[in-house]
């Protein structure tokens, strides 16, 4: 994989109030230094005692395009977990590929937003123009707001940050899938 690269640390430092210092020397290395602010909580602040809420599940088929293995392996997982299908693309270029194969059981597509080959831009331009009104769930760490914004009035239907947990994942997707119209049964 990519890794996260220097970026999407960038955009999780910064979209955090937080800031990065680099010091370099030839010969002697890089060393990058990342400050987060701390967080105001008082000492006898307590702890929650309830549990989360259920995730809600779904039977649904979702397609999962992002470069990054280890994000795109724990996505798909939760989604498995909660009862959904799941088709996995490591790039743009793969997730068009899975999507003409199967693009008429998928009920919504997870988007990575920067990624080799083909950005998350083109992908979903293309993805819509295959499928326009097709749900898609924009996912990114690197938090250039340009191409957020860009996805959102291009129709994206929403937009999650990363990092997020099984919760918010599996709370959003289940937001969308809900909002969706669906076609008079004909049975």
């Amino acid at each position: 994989g990519t890794g996260l690269g220097l970026a999407m640390v960038y955009g999780i430092v910064t979209g955090h109030g937080g800031g990065i210092v680099v010091e370099s020397a030839p010969g002697a290395g890089t060393r990058l230094d990342a400050y987060l602010p701390a967080l105001d909580v008082p000492e006898t602040a307590a702890l929650a005692t309830e549990a989360p809420a259920a995730v809600p599940r779904g039977t649904e088929t979702i397609l999962v395009i992002d470069d990054e293995q280890d994000l795109r392996d724990a996505m798909s997982r939760i989604l498995r977990y909660l009862g959904y299908t799941v088709v996995e693309a490591e790039n743009g270029r793969v997730g068009l590929e899975r999507f003409d194969e199967i693009g008429d059981r998928v009920s919504l597509v997870v988007l990575d937003v920067v990624m080799p080959e083909m950005s998350g831009v083109e992908t979903f331009r293309q993805l819509r123009a295959r499928r326009p009104g097709l749900p898609v769930l924009v996912c990114s760490g690197y938090s250039a707001p340009e191409d957020i914004q860009v996805l959102l009035d291009l129709g994206a239907t929403a937009f999650l940050p990363k990092p997020f947990d099984a919760i918010e994942l599996g709370g959003e997707v289940r937001r969308i899938l809900d909002s969706v119209p669906r076609p008079p049964d004909l049975a």
